[in-house]
């Protein structure tokens, strides 16, 4: 079944992001019980701000659904997406108006302010998603990319499906149908890592 994901009118948690401002607006779609890989819409208020210079040891990996999100000097826009590999520095994230994202992290995101001692891997990658916009990775299950139909047969692995013209967003359970979403359709899998 299908959430839009622009109403107001689901439940969310307040939650006070470690090294920002103030607290954001949370809801929670989907938490992967053996590896704790989450996702969820999180709506940044006008105006917040994270000074603090930090990481996360996981992924994190986000799509713009409205306003926009300065993250690292990178201004992220409706439509955009942006993925930032484990132990991509973060510096300076804002927002002047305010921006509503849909946030994967590939477990639980503990923040650790400062410079990591290993560096990320790779670099982060951020703009219009198309294509094929990651593969699993040590550490990162599934993958992810833009389809232009839907697909007509079932889903191969379980998987997360957004569709990028609308923010309608659905759960798809592996050997179920795809939700008939307008394309194009930003389809995340959630099988295990490489």
């Amino acid at each position: 079944m299908a959430v839009t994901l622009l109403t107001e009118d689901q439940p969310w948690a307040e939650v006070t992001i470690p090294g920002s401002d103030r607290p954001v607006r949370l809801r929670r779609l989907h938490v992967d019980p053996p590896t704790k890989a989450n996702l969820c819409v999180v709506c940044f208020p006008p105006g917040w701000r994270r000074p603090q210079t930090g990481y996360y040891d996981c992924a994190e990996e986000f799509t713009v659904l409205q306003g926009n999100l300065t993250v690292s000097g990178v201004t992220h826009r409706a439509g955009d997406h942006a993925y930032l590999p484990p132990r991509a520095v973060r510096v300076d994230s804002a927002t002047d108006d305010g921006c509503l994202t849909l946030a994967y992290f590939s477990a639980p995101p503990r923040w650790t302010g400062g410079q990591p001692a290993t560096p990320a891997d790779h670099p982060p990658r951020h703009g219009r998603p198309d294509g094929v916009l990651r593969r699993p990775r040590p550490g990162v299950q599934g993958g992810c990319e833009v389809l232009t139909e839907v697909p007509a047969g079932p889903a191969t692995d379980e998987c997360d499906v957004l569709s990028l013209p609308t923010a309608d967003w659905a759960w798809v359970p592996a050997g179920e149908p795809f939700p008939d979403l307008e394309p194009p359709l930003l389809v995340r899998t959630w099988t295990k890592e490489a």
